[in-house]
């Protein structure tokens, strides 16, 4: 059931992360808008965060500080990749609650407060989030592209109009979310599967929270009113291929880690993966010889994450030591 958002009756003390790695040119939008938000100054503080940028990113965020604004950090985080450059933010962080936005968005005035306003839903809520709209501007959106496949860059505006309780975690996206600190720390940060040797492009950090908070009985919440356009840059095949790839390859990592399943289980789901591989294919196939590009690409991605999940499953692709590893730690 869609639940109406109660009107706050004063703004939570929150953290803006926002993540970055040489997008200096497009740091003055996304810092002009947060700075500019319809929120009590003093119950918010930016906070940037640089995965190791070679451009002039720094000098960008300095600029911008001063007195006469919310508090503006910038802080330097070496280890690439987007999950070290999330947990680095929340580590610093001075507010109990957190919230991200990806720097290739935009976002209204009212943004932070309509995310904000997601906590009110119900008392057992510890993520919310809003919804991501794709922007293609200037450029010719690809023909093979359709809306379905929009998915894979981040788009979530399928999950309907009405602020509501999610029942599961299909279409929660990172790049424009609120989450609790003392939660995220509890659940020891994000937790992403380039550690156990996925790529960053589908590194899935949010994931492992996720399963940890459903089990404590705890809520995610959907704001479409905290609206952020991601300004999308066209995509090659070549990588949205890979993107699906390395999906693949993260979903079988995470779902060994949380289950590690006997050897004949992953014989049998990797069997089954392997005849839904071949179907999809041939979806494509039938879709290319109707010279129906978008569908024909759309069951392509999805024969390639299953691709990438199948070699996962039978351990031909992944850091299975650091997993094996990591899950003899856990185990003590």
């Amino acid at each position: 059931m869609c639940l109406g958002v109660q009107v706050m009756s004063e703004d939570y003390p929150v953290s803006v992360i926002v993540c970055t790695l040489n997008r200096a040119e497009l740091l003055s939008r996304i810092i002009d808008l947060l700075r500019a938000q319809n929120y009590s100054k003093d119950k918010y503080e930016i906070i940037v965060v640089d995965n190791g940028s070679t451009d002039n990113t720094r000098s960008v965020v300095e600029s911008f500080m001063g007195p006469s604004s919310p508090m503006l950090r910038y802080v330097f985080e070496s280890r690439l990749g987007v999950t070290f450059a999330r947990n680095r933010g929340f580590e610093v962080a001075i507010n109990p609650y957190l919230a991200y936005i990806d720097d290739d968005c935009t976002v209204g005035l009212d943004w932070l407060r309509s995310l904000m306003s997601g906590y009110d839903l119900n008392e057992d809520i510890f993520a919310v989030f809003g919804q991501i709209i794709n922007d293609w501007g200037d450029q010719i959106k690809p023909r093979w592209m359709m809306t379905a496949t929009e998915k894979w860059l981040g788009n979530n505006n399928f999950l309907g109009s009405s602020p509501r309780i999610l029942d599961s975690s299909h279409g929660t996206r990172e790049g424009n979310l609120s989450i609790k600190k003392e939660a995220l720390r509890s659940f020891g940060g994000f937790f992403g599967m380039e550690q156990f040797g996925s790529r960053n492009m589908a590194s899935g950090e949010l994931k492992y929270c996720l399963f940890q908070a459903k089990k404590r009985g705890a809520k995610i919440a959907y704001v479409p009113g905290a609206i952020a356009i991601h300004h999308v840059v066209v995509k090659s095949r070549s990588w949205m291929l890979q993107r699906a790839y390395w999906q693949g390859i993260t979903d079988g990592l995470f779902d060994y880690l949380l289950t590690k399943r006997e050897f004949w289980s992953l014989l049998f789901r990797a069997y089954f993966d392997s005849v839904a591989m071949i179907v999809l294919f041939g979806h494509s196939l039938f879709f290319m010889f109707l010279f129906d590009q978008p569908k024909c690409m759309f069951h392509l991605l999805r024969a390639v994450r299953r691709l990438g999940l199948i070699l996962s499953e039978l351990h031909l692709k992944g850091n299975w030591p650091r997993v094996n590893s990591w899950l003899r730690e856990h185990a003590s």
